[in-house]
């Protein structure tokens, strides 16, 4: 599935159209230690603005977590809480191959929970 798809999907189920990219995301980079939403946002080559709606009503939901910041790194990044819900939507991102790459490697080594 391409970006501009998965954007058309998004606007579909969610309502918005860059919801379900975020998702993605979170579940693509949680093993990494996190989604940091400007590196996301300079691969999308999209402003970071429109993701933030969503991200604070996944946060506010409770189930997206802010985790700490590196020493000497200003960027802040997110990952998905225990919350069951993620079940589903891990499943539901692995169902649609999405075939983007959001970012190189992040070294999340020294960030804190």
């Amino acid at each position: 599935m391409t970006l501009d798809e998965l954007r058309k999907l998004s606007s579909a189920l969610f309502g918005h159209r860059y919801r379900l990219e975020m998702l993605v995301a979170l579940v693509r980079e949680e093993a990494r230690g996190g989604l940091c939403v400007s590196q996301l946002a300079s691969r999308c080559v999209v402003p970071s603005s429109v993701y933030y709606p969503s991200l604070k009503l996944l946060v506010s939901a409770g189930v997206v977590r802010r985790v700490g910041r590196a020493d000497g790194d200003a960027r802040v990044f997110y990952l998905p809480t225990g919350s069951p819900v993620w079940t589903g939507l891990r499943t539901m991102v692995e169902d649609l191959e999405v075939d983007i790459e959001f970012y190189g490697e992040t070294d999340s080594s020294s960030r804190t929970a």
